[in-house]
């Protein structure tokens, strides 16, 4: 996880962008599980599989790590993105 702060981090140097104060995200991800991390409710939650409950702990971002991703997501011009947003086009259904 922390790699992709790092890399967030890196896309994000050149920019001076501060977040507003009540910034905050969750991010998912995962293959066969999904792991969460909630800036919101300040949770991180590891889903261990199907044998396994998922475990969640507490966390506080540092303020230039929540700061970097902000950054990050604002020069990916994330909140200019339509509400519905697909990497492939919609396919017609034949009627």
């Amino acid at each position: 996880m922390s790699m992709v702060f790092a890399a967030l981090a890196v896309l994000s140097l050149s920019q001076d962008l501060r977040p507003p104060n009540d910034f905050a995200f969750r991010l998912e991800y995962g293959v066969c599980t999904t792991d969460v991390i909630d800036t919101f409710d300040y949770v991180f939650v590891g889903d261990l599989g199907t044998r396994s409950p998922a475990v969640s702990i507490s966390v506080a971002l540092p303020h230039e790590s929540r700061d970097a991703v902000y950054r990050a997501i604002t020069a990916a011009e994330f909140f200019s993105y339509p509400s519905e947003f697909r990497t492939t086009p919609k396919v017609p259904v034949d009627t």
